[in-house]
């Protein structure tokens, strides 16, 4: 019965996170896509920078609200969505040069990114 609500995109992210088993968890999530975690009704997009990363703010899904960025590689366009700290600042671009353990003036210098 889980895996016929699953193809048939019957769950809401909350129900997916709330899964016991974190295959089953990350199998959902895969299956119906990682837009899921920002199209539920829990996420709220807090800051969209000038290089298109967004940072995104989810409540009342985990124990504490939890943050997501959301970015895109420029080599390939695919687009990304991977959690962030909680604590950090809600600034999209913050969040980016962390994913590239860059400090933020050190990220702010790249022309170019892959």
């Amino acid at each position: 019965s889980l895996w016929e609500k699953i193809i048939q995109r019957a769950m809401t992210f909350k129900e997916i996170m709330s899964l016991k088993n974190i295959e089953q968890r990350m199998a959902s999530i895969k299956y119906m896509g990682e837009e899921i975690i920002l199209s539920s009704e829990h996420a709220t997009k807090i800051h969209q920078s000038k290089r298109g990363n967004e940072l995104w703010l989810v409540k009342d899904v985990f124990s504490t609200p939890a943050k997501f960025l959301k970015y895109s590689c420029p080599s390939t366009g695919r687009v990304y969505i991977g959690g962030v700290p909680p604590d950090m600042s809600n600034d999209a671009d913050d969040a980016m040069s962390w994913k590239f353990r860059l400090d933020r003036k050190e990220y702010d210098l790249l022309t170019m990114e892959s």
